[in-house]
């Protein structure tokens, strides 16, 4: 890959199904895509955010448990 983020969104779903971009919902797309590393069989994505944004398809990030999300992949499915 090339560092950039034209692979990942800010994303919002309320339910089950694909969710869909912040920005398309009249959001704002409210992360800096940081950098990819892959090695030893990992990959790793850095990402930043406010922790509030005051985007209501953004939850605010708290000193509590946070939930996320993030896929799994035994083969990478992009040409690296």
């Amino acid at each position: 890959m090339n560092g950039t983020s034209e692979f990942f969104d800010d994303r919002f779903a309320d339910g089950h199904g694909l969710p869909q971009t912040d920005v398309s919902l009249g959001g704002l797309n409210n992360y800096q895509f940081r950098g990819i590393s892959i090695a030893n069989g990992w990959t790793s994505l850095a990402f930043s955010r406010y922790f509030s944004t005051f985007d209501k398809y953004d939850v605010p990030i708290s000193t509590g448990t946070m939930i996320g999300r993030y896929p799994r992949s035994r083969a990478s499915p992009l040409p690296l």
